[in-house]
């Protein structure tokens, strides 16, 4: 899917299109211990514009 979406985009900037993606600045990410205890954890995501 992620190669379907990759050679659309590839066609459309060569046609001259802008295209745009609006991700998230954190990423959460809920775990649990071994021992029993949760917990979450935010990845913070770099703009790469």
């Amino acid at each position: 899917m992620v190669h379907s979406m990759q050679t659309m985009i590839d066609k459309a900037a060569l046609q001259g299109a802008v295209i745009e993606i609006d991700t998230p600045d954190k990423y959460p990410i809920n775990a649990s211990c071994p021992c029993g205890e949760r917990f979450a954890v935010e990845i913070t995501i770099p703009d790469l514009d």
